[in-house]
């Protein structure tokens, strides 16, 4: 039974080891609930990451709940909608940042349109991009078949084909979807009471949209409103997950949801569960793949290069003394291609930094002596020193190489997305982002030059030289052919950035502000960097709801 509703809105956060994005988002939540009588829930699943101490340290105000196991999402949520007093009821993820207009607006909306049960707004990735998930169609047999098959992305402006993401929508015009994500999800306090909360039976995917299958089967409405937006970190709310168990859970929910909701569709039940399983086998295997793409690579080059030092110790490949048998080739090659990975994998050259030229070379060496050091156990397989020097030699050439031809492909602007990029500011922020992007160059930055804040500055630092004054942006973008420009600093104004950009020829140029906790939220995947330009209209929003 739901509280007696006293107030416009309870916002509801269900947080689990996020502890620097859910401080990110608490302080953009009460900067936009300025002016409304509302309330914060934050829900932690037992996170081990300080955030239950931070929650209440820094925001007393927020009704906290402490649960001592993970109990899931839905179940969660749940907690706190059971208690929650708003006349309107908001999801929010913790990976997010709110605009200041955003609940005033989305209120508004519900109040002028009370056939609406459930809205969500346009959600942003922190490029700027819209987050396709905001807007969905539910899964059908047929809207998952053009899915996996390919059909969405080859034909993404078709009502029938295009209905996954519903991409045939205009993401400027208000538009009646079958669900909106859970991420940001406003639901009328009247819904709640009729169709119930969420399915506690839904771990962390698919509650959002069996929600919205009730509340449309209940008779009410539910639109996508892009009159607003948030920034969403997606997918960090679930990093400390372990991707199998993430993996497994997602694919667990299109179970459920077609158990519930589509067993007596046309298409039998056992042909949409089969459908799943190999969907979800697939994913897994793909995601493997992707993860031994590198050993793999090592694996045939540092063969290569023993290949080599056989041909260039005797000229020749087959047969080589002791060796007769063709067996004995394979045994040495499993046993010289392991030696050569594992040594790769303990020099540290597959984790965050597999484009580390030093790891390359290290774990190349310790390869050689690996190599060299077994047939002293395994005297029967003993073969000439010099082979493993010549192919010491040509590893060394090969396996740091082809790293050295990855990073030498990005900076000449052959992989696409490459962005040239001029860095305001610097300060402890601007360090980890050039640190950052320096280290993986597959980030796709080249950092042409630093731009004065008006303070001391050295002529270069990191590498990089400071080119000029944040005065001096409209020559510099155009000398330097800048795409971006990332701002690292709050010691120069805004106003003072954007005036200089008005001056700007190159209007396509986009605007990044580096967040205070960019060391924490970095990856070497994605920049949590927000988009401040891109585009401009929604610069333009933000600047009008900050009010500087």
């Amino acid at each position: 039974m739901l509280q007696e509703a006293r107030l416009d809105i309870s916002v509801v956060i269900v947080s689990y080891n996020v502890r620097r994005f859910l401080e990110q988002a608490l302080r953009s939540v009460f900067s936009a609930l300025e002016g409304l009588e509302g309330e914060v829930w934050v829900v932690d699943n037992a996170s081990s990451d300080g955030s239950v101490r931070m929650v209440r340290e820094q925001f007393p105000q927020v009704k906290l709940i402490a649960n001592r196991e993970n109990l899931g999402f839905a179940r969660a949520n749940n907690q706190a909608i059971a208690k929650a007093k708003g006349r309107y009821i908001l999801l929010l993820n913790p990976d997010t940042i709110v605009r200041n207009d955003t609940f005033k607006v989305m209120i508004n909306f519900m109040d002028e349109h009370p056939e609406v049960g459930a809205a969500g707004c346009r959600v942003l990735n922190p490029d700027g991009s819209l987050q396709l998930a905001c807007r969905r169609g539910f899964p059908t047999p047929a809207v998952a078949f053009y899915k996996i098959v390919g059909l969405s992305s080859l034909f993404p402006k078709s009502r029938r084909f295009g209905r996954y993401n519903m991409t045939y929508l205009d993401p400027d015009e208000v538009a009646e979807v079958d669900a909106v994500s859970g991420s940001f999800m406003m639901v009328r306090r009247e819904v709640v009471e009729k169709v119930g909360a969420l399915d506690p039976e839904f771990f962390m995917y698919g509650e959002d949209i069996d929600w919205c299958y009730r509340i449309q089967q209940a008779g009410w409405k539910v639109y996508y409103v892009p009159y607003t937006e948030i920034v969403h970190f997606k997918g960090e709310s679930t990093r400390t997950v372990p991707k199998v168990k993430n993996q497994l859970e997602f694919y667990r929910a299109m179970y459920l949801f077609v158990r519930k909701h589509l067993g007596r569709h046309l298409v039998p039940r056992w042909v949409l569960t089969a459908g799943i399983v190999l969907r979800g086998a697939a994913s897994l295997i793909g995601k493997g793949l992707y993860k031994i793409a590198f050993p793999a690579a090592d694996l045939f080059l540092s063969l290569t290069g023993l290949t080599l030092g056989i041909l260039t110790r005797f000229g020749y490949f087959y047969p080589l003394p002791p060796y007769r048998d063709i067996r004995a080739y394979i045994i040495v090659y499993a046993a010289c291609g392991a030696a050569w990975v594992g040594a790769m994998w303990i020099a540290g050259a597959y984790g965050p930094r597999r484009y580390s030229l030093l790891r390359a070379f290290l774990g190349t060496f310790l390869g050689f002596l690996a190599v060299t050091s077994a047939p002293f156990f395994w005297k029967e397989y003993a073969f000439s020193r010099l082979v493993a020097l010549y192919a010491l030699m040509y590893n060394m050439l090969l396996l740091p190489g082809w790293r050295v031809l990855l990073g030498w492909l990005g900076r000449k602007g052959l992989r696409l997305g490459r962005r040239r990029a001029l860095v305001v500011g610097l300060g402890h922020e601007g360090m980890a982002f050039l640190k950052t992007v320096s280290e993986h160059p597959e980030l796709g930055y080249d950092v042409v030059g630093l731009v004065s804040d008006g303070r001391m500055m050295e002529e270069a630092i990191g590498g990089v030289r400071v080119v000029g004054t944040v005065d001096d942006l409209p020559e510099l973008v155009k000398s330097y052919r800048v795409d971006e420009i990332v701002v690292t600093t709050s010691s120069v104004p805004y106003s003072r950035i954007f005036e200089a950009a008005s001056r700007m020829r190159r209007t396509q140029v986009a605007f990044k502000l580096v967040p205070t906790s960019f060391e924490e939220l970095a990856t070497e995947r994605e920049l949590p960097l927000i988009d401040l330009e891109v585009p401009r209209r929604v610069w333009r929003k933000l600047w009008r709801s900050s009010g500087k």
